[in-house]
């Protein structure tokens, strides 16, 4: 809960006194699931005298990432001229709620990091939840096709078993 929220109480004297909410005086304050982008509601109540006074609070829980980390490499090189070839590659995201491994896809790939037309090893970016990390790939020259030169055949060079 964030410290810093602060409600004034009104006295009948007309002298207002401010004062820093704790987690008590918000009995119904959740933050063990997100609320993915739809707030919560609450009520902030402050007990002073056997009397309760109650002012609502809305709040929004967000299950932010901390951290990235490749866990499992390529399966296959990439083919020059392609996209990434991704096959079997995952990442480690850890949020505040524990860590999930999740498939990396071509979009989290920052742009200009990976040059299509560059064989060899390349050190491209990922991008998720606002972290980055890197990853290692192979891009390779694969063949794409072969052809048979003529060759002149005569008798000298055909020896006949």
């Amino acid at each position: 809960m964030d410290n810093n929220i602060i409600i004034t109480i009104h006295r009948q004297t007309g002298e207002d006194e401010d004062v820093t909410v704790t987690s008590s005086m918000i009995p119904s304050f959740d933050t063990t699931t997100e609320t993915s982008g739809t707030p919560r509601s609450s009520d902030i109540e402050y007990t002073e005298n056997g009397i309760t006074l109650r002012v609502p609070y809305t709040y929004t829980v967000i299950d932010e990432v901390s951290n990235i980390n490749v866990n499992t490499q390529p399966t296959n090189a990439t083919k020059y001229g392609e996209d990434v070839d991704l096959t079997g590659v995952t990442i480690d995201v850890v949020k505040g709620s524990g860590t999930t491994t999740i498939p990396v896809t071509n979009d989290m790939i920052k742009p200009g990091t990976y040059d299509p037309d560059k064989t060899g090893n390349q050190v491209i970016k990922i991008v998720y939840g606002g972290q980055e990390t890197t990853l290692t790939i192979n891009v390779k020259d694969y063949v794409t096709g072969i052809a048979v030169n003529p060759v002149s055949v005569t008798e000298e060079n055909i020896m006949i078993h």
